[in-house]
């Protein structure tokens, strides 16, 4: 038996794989993922201080593509004004249950480092 036909058989009967058995089927994501999705790249933007209009840089659209190709990204202003609308409310929630929860407590480094301490913002670790 010839080497060729050795690598023929353990790859599957002579079949080579194709090229777009790598990549993912072009089907819609459901919008419990999107919002996921959109929810991650939202606070990305936000504690690593990225600028929006990086979200339409063809490099950025590639590099979400290449994770996810069936994600659409937002627009920048969707990025900028309703997703971070939304995390901007979800932090204040978290932050009034914090204040609800305790009382004669002094806003200093130790409480920053505590509860915000997540890429340099305030992200609320509960």
């Amino acid at each position: 038996m010839h080497l060729k036909n050795k690598r023929q058989q353990k790859k599957g009967k002579g079949k080579a794989a194709k090229i777009n058995d790598h990549y993912q089927k072009k089907e819609k994501l459901n919008n419990n993922r999107i919002e996921e999705i959109d929810r991650a790249i939202t606070q990305a933007f936000i504690c690593c201080g990225i600028p929006f209009w990086i979200i339409k840089n063809p490099a950025m659209i590639n590099a979400l593509k290449s994770l996810n190709a069936n994600y659409d990204p937002p627009s920048r202003k969707r990025l900028s004004e309703a997703l971070l609308e939304n995390e901007v409310a979800k932090v204040n929630a978290r932050v009034n249950r914090i204040i609800e929860k305790n009382e004669n407590f002094t806003i200093g480094k130790y409480l920053y480092d505590k509860y915000y301490s997540y890429c340099d913002c305030f992200y609320l670790h509960i």
